[in-house]
């Protein structure tokens, strides 16, 4: 190998062979010490003349090659290439010696047990004072591990890729400035019935996606202080239905720290919300009838009596109901209780309040602060006789209890002046009384 003082010639050793300098080659003093290092270093160093014949090769190319130095030594070195390489070698090397600028490439070693070596194989010329090319040096840095490596990459990308893809999930990244999206699984598909490319190609097209009263969670979400925390968003679905998603996600940020994108997950709640509706609807609800359940009667009636309004608290008890069910069965009761709610119903006021406060009572809240036209429209209610789905038909009657709320009195308060009216009313000859 050889080796000198740096010449004019850039990219290349130059070598100044005049016997006045001789003693300021490091070869004159020590040429072994270059020698031994050579031979210790891990990449491959080798050396040819101006007719590419071998003239020294180290040991790590030795030993990446598979081949010793008397194989390789002269042309010997050639039978190491790839033989679908040795063509674009050969021209580089041509290229490199008409031009005398170094070249750089990758190739891949065949050794003799027929195993392929990538390696990275950087050429420079040797000069000497002259500018003269008189020889070349060479060194071959085995990319085994690295190939490796970025085919364990690959390999745990696709494999995290094809994860991603089977999650009914949607995984997305988005950046913010400007809008656009940077990755959506397929399956953002489902939820909203158009394919990712769709987004890709127009990121606008979200916003018609996203229903529009959401939008806001949307603008804070991608605001540069927000930090996008989990939340509820409805999408509109191509076919026109809603579908609930929860958004977890985290910041993208640049070097600086400042959030420049949102990657995260969408997950459809659809189900699960609709089963939450369900759930807050039978705690609200009574289950035979439909209507407000005794726990919202009396937190509606405290409310209002909290906020100082005078309104009227009607208490509804139907007439021997315990006859009915003894004569015509517990079913028939039950059908009766559906159809004398389907009346009071259509009697009630849009802002009236109605519900069933157990068994066959029903209480009235009404802004009317007189009760007399209420309990006029609770008369007719029982004025004609009830048609029940098995086609028998049941006359039935009501005890009504109606009253003002008065200022400073509790829920309980109004509740029991309004059962005493109607007990007071069941002892009257039509039935009816309120004070």
């Amino acid at each position: 190998m050889s080796s000198g003082e740096a010449g004019g010639q850039a990219g290349g050793v130059t070598v100044d062979l005049a016997p006045d300098r001789v003693d300021r080659d490091p070869f004159a003093v020590g040429p072994d010490r270059f020698r031994h290092l050579a031979d210790i270093a891990q990449v491959g160093l080798f050396e040819t003349d101006l007719d590419g014949r071998a003239v020294y090769a180290n040991a790590a190319w030795c030993r990446m090659t598979g081949l010793t130095w008397e194989q390789a030594s002269g042309h010997g070195w050639l039978a190491v290439l790839h033989p679908d390489d040795r063509d674009a070698v050969a021209g580089r090397w041509r290229e490199c010696a008409s031009t005398g600028v170094p070249f750089r490439m990758q190739c891949r070693y065949r050794r003799p047990c027929g195993t392929d070596v990538p390696v990275d194989v950087q050429v420079t010329q040797i000069t000497d004072g002259d500018g003269a090319i008189v020889a070349w040096l060479g060194a071959a840095t085995d990319l085994t591990g690295i190939h490796a490596l970025r085919a364990e990459i690959a390999a745990t990308e696709e494999r995290f890729r094809t994860i991603v893809e089977l999650s009914t999930d949607v995984i997305y990244r988005v950046w913010t400035e400007p809008f656009r999206f940077d990755y959506l699984s397929p399956s953002v598909r489902s939820l909203t019935g158009r394919a990712a490319h769709e987004f890709y190609a127009n990121p606008l097209l979200f916003t018609t996606v996203l229903h529009q009263d959401d939008m806001p969670k949307l603008v804070a979400a991608l605001d540069p202080d927000q930090r996008h925390p989990r939340m509820r968003l409805r999408l509109v679905h191509a076919e026109g239905r809603t579908v609930t998603v929860e958004a977890a996600g985290s910041p993208l940020l640049d070097p600086s720290g400042r959030k420049v994108g949102i990657q995260g997950a969408l997950r459809d709640i659809t189900a699960q919300v609709e089963a939450e509706t369900e759930l807050e609807h039978l705690a609200r609800r009574d289950p035979l009838t439909g209507l407000a359940n005794r726990r919202v009667l009396f937190t509606e009636l405290a409310a209002r009596l909290e906020a100082g309004r005078s309104f009227t608290v009607a208490l509804i008890d139907l007439d021997d109901f315990k006859a009915v069910n003894d004569r015509h069965g517990h079913v028939a009761g039950d059908d009766l209780l559906v159809e004398v709610t389907a009346r009071l119903r259509q009697a009630m006021r849009a802002d009236d309040l109605i519900g069933r406060l157990a068994g066959d009572e029903f209480l009235v809240l009404s802004d009317l602060a007189d009760p007399d036209p209420l309990v006029r429209r609770l008369d007719l209610v029982f004025a004609r006789p009830f048609e029940l789905p098995g086609g028998s038909s049941i006359v039935a009657s009501a005890s009504i209890g109606a009253v003002r709320t008065r200022a400073g009195e509790t829920a309980i308060d109004a509740i029991r002046r309004a059962d005493a009216a109607m007990y007071a009313a069941k002892a009257t000859e039509d039935g009816r009384r309120w004070p």
